[in-house]
């Protein structure tokens, strides 16, 4: 077993053990659709396959070398839809970087840096796209849960009508919400600070019970849980 899968499946045991995303909260079995927004070496995917079976899932991963390539690879025989994107709002995003070669150095900063405006004057644009479309893409009905871990561009998903009727029909999410720290001078300008989306994520109490846990204000990162209410 190489470095790589190695690697990916002592993640999956550690969000086994931990159940960071909240997914063991749910009964086995129980999810139609499960798309892992973020997925990196697919350790979510594989635990989520374990956890529901029967279950669609989708990988999407940002970082298409070395990341999507070895997603592809250790997910193989799994039943895994997997596709090399970016999460954003459905137009070209900036790279707050002078050089393309060094995205993905970084792959935890770098990604941070797709803006909708050019901070720099430099670097290059790239394709992004949205939750809609990955919807419209993939899913075919039934119960539905969201992992998203994206390196900040879940602030895309403020305001957008369409993101909000999708998310408000699930049945499970968990973000990992990156926002302004004062800690944190790589963070790009428009990365929205916390309170920004706790005004977001608290519309949808009416409908979910909200759990947001394993914060680390420093770093600029925390967890946001939302379960359907019954």
């Amino acid at each position: 077993m190489d470095n790589w899968k190695i690697e990916a499946y002592k993640m999956k045991k550690s969000m086994n053990n931990r159940n960071i995303f909240r997914l063991k909260s749910f009964p086995t079995n129980y999810f139609d659709f499960i798309l892992d927004l973020g997925a990196y070496l697919g350790s979510f995917s594989l635990l989520a396959r374990e956890l529901h079976p029967n279950a669609k899932i989708v990988a999407i991963e940002g970082s298409e070398d070395p990341h999507f390539k070895q997603l592809v690879s250790i997910t193989a025989g799994h039943n895994i839809n997997c596709e090399c994107a970016i999460i954003g709002n459905g137009k070209f995003l900036y790279m707050n970087q002078d050089r393309k070669d060094d995205l993905f150095e970084r792959p935890d900063l770098d990604l941070l840096q797709f803006v909708s405006f050019n901070e720099t004057g430099s670097g290059y644009m790239r394709q992004s796209v949205s939750l809609e479309s990955i919807f419209d893409k993939y899913y075919e009905g039934g119960k539905v849960f969201i992992k998203c871990n994206i390196e900040g561009a879940e602030r895309f998903f403020v305001g957008d009508e369409s993101t909000t009727n999708i998310i408000r029909n699930c049945h499970g999410v968990t973000f990992q919400l990156h926002f302004k720290s004062k800690y944190c001078p790589d963070h790009p300008k428009e990365l929205f600070n916390y309170q920004q989306f706790h005004e977001w994520y608290m519309q949808f109490s009416d409908v979910f019970t909200i759990n947001y846990h394993t914060s680390n204000r420093k770093a600029g990162q925390g967890y946001l849980t939302l379960i359907k209410k019954l």
